[in-house]
């Protein structure tokens, strides 16, 4: 994944302090909430945790990145990650990585748990503000993963920024739905004021976090690389619990190896390891940027998705069986060379075909797709003249198609006691017909009953499910 060294990750460690010991008693503030994310995680504390609570400026002054703390080796770094993704015409040209990065975390951050120092540091004085309690209930899970089952050692066994990258997905959904679960438990008029609806506590008070507008003109894609882990996260972490009500802690003690596993329920069900797939060689030339990855099927289907059409992209992406990538430089510019594989040789087929639509939407001899011994190989250099992708075509991949398709996949494993490749199956079709898509979106995302839906759309509706059900094998009556 080429933009994961600067996303922002689950939670935060110095490497410069050892924990002082831990407080014996919880902070009056927090005791409520901390109970509450025990009963609901099903987990207890080993003990309690240090909290501190900052100002809105001196919070921003601790997530800022310090332009004295950025090394030359840095710069070179992120420079090279901004033309990778130039590359894959994901942003424009000319990103700052780090300001970018820097400007997501200082104002959209509201907390995070330290997992090397063990302390939550909260962005409030207090907890009058409803989104500092949120926060803070969403942070103390993440102190309870660590004290069970260590986040450290979990994120330092990872082998590729992939499977980093799932990991983010797994710690960040569980710690969301607890969350949601606790907002649930709040007033009418707290929740009100969480989600920005009605009169706000304080219009005028400067020290609220969450107030100041988030940076404008941010590379679209360097936000979703950031949200998708709080985007996907709840909704792969819902299909565990209906698979099984231990399927979420087993997830912790043997979590997600790929991206793949948290986008396609199949995946994480076969438990099937990538493919080794020899990293692409450079050629006279050509210099190389940086060490060999994992491209991922993610990455894979935001960059199909963002200017080819969605179903193409998720088929190529469900089909991924592996890859690896090189980043390098040619005559002055930014590169990308990745050799795919697929789960079969018709999986390899959709993904070289896909590659092959994708490249000819782009200047001409940018890209080029060739294949060899079964291994599909995309090679992409910066260009100019091409633009970031249209912010809708990102947005809509990610938290309209992928959300959806999990959380449908979910319902279907637990409300039809599907099999999971039946559930994803028909997952699939769902969101990727559409003349059911809008319709799914006013059920799920609105709250808008089958039986409150129009006429029309109610024989839509049954009409297609049903004809979808049929085709996947899933047992449902009528």
């Amino acid at each position: 994944m080429v933009v994961s060294t600067i996303a922002t990750p689950a939670s935060a460690s110095t490497g410069t302090k050892k924990p002082e010991p831990p407080p014996k008693h919880w902070d009056p503030r927090v005791k409520k909430i901390a109970a509450f994310v025990e009963r609901d995680r099903g987990l207890e504390f080993e003990h309690p945790i240090r909290v501190d609570f900052l100002t809105d400026e001196a919070f921003r002054r601790k997530v800022r990145t310090d332009e004295d703390d950025v090394t030359a080796a840095d710069r070179k770094d992120a420079a090279q990650s901004a033309g990778q993704l130039h590359a894959l015409a994901l942003i424009g040209a000319d990103v700052d990585l780090i300001g970018a990065s820097s400007d997501l975390d200082e104002f959209s951050i509201v907390g995070y748990f330290d997992t090397e120092l063990e302390v939550m540091v909260i962005r409030g004085k207090d907890l009058t503000d409803v989104e500092v309690r949120v926060t803070v209930a969403h942070e103390l899970v993440h102190a309870l993963q660590d004290q069970h089952y260590n986040l450290d050692k979990l994120y330092n066994t990872t082998e590729t920024s992939g499977e980093a990258f799932a990991l983010d997905v797994l710690i960040e959904g569980d710690a969301s739905l607890i969350e949601i679960d606790y907002i649930s438990t709040l007033s009418n008029k707290q929740q009100d004021e969480y989600y920005g609806e009605g009169a706000s506590a304080d219009e005028n008070a400067e020290d609220a976090p969450g107030d100041a507008p988030l940076p404008e003109g941010g590379p679209v894609a360097l936000d979703l690389f950031s949200s998708v882990p709080y985007v996907l996260g709840p909704s792969f972490v819902y299909l565990l619990s209906s698979i099984d009500g231990r399927e979420l802690d087993r997830a912790f003690e043997d979590p997600p190896v790929t991206d793949e596993d948290i986008m396609d329920p199949v995946a994480w069900a076969d438990h099937k390891r990538p493919d080794r797939v020899a990293a692409p060689k450079l050629t006279v030339g050509e210099s190389k940027a940086g060490p060999p990855d994992e491209f991922g099927a993610f990455t894979l289907y935001l960059m199909l998705a963002a200017r080819t059409d969605v179903k193409t992209a998720l088929r190529a992406a469900t089909g991924w069986g592996g890859d690896r990538y090189r980043g390098f430089e040619r005559d002055g510019r930014q590169c990308i060379r990745a050799a795919f594989v697929g789960d079969t040789g018709r999986d390899t087929d959709e993904i070289e075909a896909a590659l092959g639509e994708w490249a000819a939407t782009l200047p001409p001899g940018m890209a080029t797709v060739s294949r060899g011994g079964g291994v599909v190989e995309l090679t992409s250099c910066e260009d100019d003249t091409v633009e970031a992708p249209e912010a809708a075509a990102l947005e809509e991949a990610v938290y309209t198609t992928l959300d959806l398709r999990i959380t449908l996949a979910a319902d279907f494993v637990g409300g039809f006691d599907a099999s999971v490749k039946a559930a994803r199956c028909s997952a699939d079709r769902f969101v990727t017909d559409p003349a059911l898509v809008p319709i799914v979106e006013r059920i799920y995302y609105e709250g808008v009953d089958v039986e409150d839906l129009a006429e029309a759309e109610q024989k839509t509706f049954y009409t297609r499910s049903g004809r979808h059900f049929q085709a996947c094998g899933v047992p449902i009556d009528g």
